[in-house]
């Protein structure tokens, strides 16, 4: 059975029972059977209310959620924003220094969180929520025996750090993680720490040790 246009009475017309079977009992059951059509309605689309009388369909995306912000529905994936930075040659830090370590490439930001041309150590995000953040570097002491941290930072502030203790010429890769709670705005960072004694170099041109921030969120 299908939908049937209901029609346009007319006056001292002649109401057949074929007529009202069609026009009323069959669309009745019908939409009783859950049929329904909207414009370019297709298998799988997700429906909801677009006004208080109306509803609109969001097609559906393999391996996305229905997704309401600023508004509007939209299929994102379990991340809403996800943002992949790297730097793509060494940074040096010298003795008693912290430096926010610099990230001058994107190996994915759609919603351009980073932006190189202006604090590029920054990974700002655009929307409050938990974010879970990862970074790693790899380092080596240039010169002296010192200790060595990675510290992923909030705002500037600490929220998780890496210690190291190496003599010169060692080498080691270090990372930290954390979910962190964020305000619009707030941005991580990732930050060098060299103590007395020494200076280390951190990050390579070789890909696999460059110096690299992964965020992502908000975490549902």
């Amino acid at each position: 059975m299908a939908w049937t246009a209901p029609r346009t009475w007319v006056t001292d017309e002649l109401v057949t029972a074929a007529m009202m079977n069609a026009h009323i009992r069959d669309n009745e059951t019908e939409l009783r059977a859950g049929g329904v059509a909207i414009a370019s309605q297709a298998a799988q689309d997700f429906l909801y209310a677009s006004s208080v009388t109306q509803l609109a369909r969001l097609a559906a995306v393999s391996g996305k959620l229905p997704y309401y912000f600023s508004a509007a529905w939209r299929m994102q994936g379990l991340f809403r924003y996800l943002c992949d930075v790297f730097h793509d040659t060494s940074q040096t830090i010298g003795e008693d220094t912290t430096t926010a370590l610099n990230m001058n490439s994107e190996s994915f930001d759609p919603d351009a969180m980073h932006d190189p041309a202006s604090n590029n150590n920054r990974v700002t995000v655009p929307e409050a929520g938990l974010y879970l953040a990862v970074g790693y570097t790899y380092c080596e002491v240039a010169s002296g025996a010192a200790a060595i941290d990675l510290g992923l930072r909030r705002n500037g502030n600490g929220q998780a750090e890496c210690h190291l203790d190496l003599a010169t010429g060692n080498k080691h890769t270090v990372g930290v993680q954390a979910i962190v709670s964020l305000s619009a705005s707030d941005y991580f960072e990732l930050a060098g720490h060299v103590g007395s004694g020494g200076s280390a170099v951190f990050g390579n041109v070789v890909a696999t040790l460059a110096t690299r921030l992964i965020v992502a969120g908000p975490v549902v």
